[in-house]
């Protein structure tokens, strides 16, 4: 509730509560209390979920099953991306603007129904 409720606040203010996926999740995620290490594994463990997802609902070369095969063989090179960025001292560095790839990422869940809706 005290998460819900710090949104709501931060909604409520002039401004709002504005930005890409990245930023917010990282938010939310403060807010909950997780670590910055957990907060970043969790969410490029999300990106690489959902980019798997899209192609096989685009049935484009993967089935199901070979998608969790995937998935799994991805999960040592999440590790790899942290650890090669743990160092940063330039976060400036580290970022990239990309608004369409947010909304994509955030509205993937939808996409079969958007792409087989007749």
């Amino acid at each position: 509730k005290m998460v819900i409720g710090e949104i709501r606040k931060r909604i409520s203010t002039k401004d709002g509560l504005k930005g890409y996926l990245a930023p917010l999740f990282g938010f939310i995620c403060g807010l909950l209390g997780l670590s910055a290490r957990q907060t970043q594994r969790m969410y490029l463990y999300t990106a690489s979920r959902d980019l798997v997802s899209a192609a096989v609902r685009l049935t484009l070369c993967m089935g199901p099953i070979a998608a969790v095969g995937l998935q799994k063989s991805l999960a040592p090179f999440i590790d790899d991306i942290l650890e090669s960025y743990a160092d940063q001292k330039d976060l400036m560095k580290t970022h990239q603007s990309f608004p369409l790839g947010d909304i994509l990422h955030a509205s993937h869940d939808s996409l079969r129904n958007k792409l087989f809706f007749t």
